[in-house]
Order: structure tokens, then C-alpha cells, then sequence
């Protein structure tokens, strides 16, 4: 079970204190001015390239094609041998 945001941020026990968090915000930036007061910081944001993405995705399919490669191996084996004969 999770807690939402609202229940993460209500006071328990005795004496009262935030049970996970703080207070909440609506974006990082929020959170540095909040923190640290209102200094000119640099955010920097980064996305994925297409090479990183085509490695994401054989990352999740790769499972399934070893899986059909064992299978294609077991197969090999337990088959019999056919041969043409001279």
C-alpha cells in the first residue's frame, strides 16, 4: 500500500512529526528556491538519445529471445541426426 501525498506529509504520534515528508511541491525548481532560497541556480535536463533507446528496448526483449534460443537448442539436440547418404 502507498501513501498519497497528503497522507505522507500528516502529523503522528506523540509529540506530532511529519510521518515521511516535509511538505510537497509542484516541480524541482520549486524545491531548490524553497530550500535554498532564491540564488540563480542552472537546471539541466536530459534526454535519451536513439541509440539509448534501441538499447532500452533490447534490454526488455532480450530475455525473450534467449528463452526461444534455449528452446531452439533443446529442440536441436533431442532431434535426430538426418543425413543424406552418398
Amino acid at each position: 500500500m502507498a501513501l498519497t501525498a497528503e497522507e505522507a506529509v500528516m502529523f503522528y504520534g506523540q509529540p506530532k512529526e511529519p510521518l515521511l515528508a516535509k511538505g510537497t511541491v509542484s516541480s524541482l525548481p520549486e524545491l531548490v528556491k524553497k530550500e535554498w532560497g532564491n540564488e540563480d541556480y542552472a537546471f539541466t535536463y536530459f534526454k535519451l538519445t536513439s541509440a539509448e533507446h534501441l538499447a532500452q528496448w533490447l534490454n526488455t526483449v532480450t530475455p525473450f529471445l534467449l528463452g526461444i534460443a534455449f528452446l531452439l537448442l533443446f529442440i536441436e539436440f533431442k532431434t535426430p541426426v538426418w543425413r543424406n547418404r552418398l
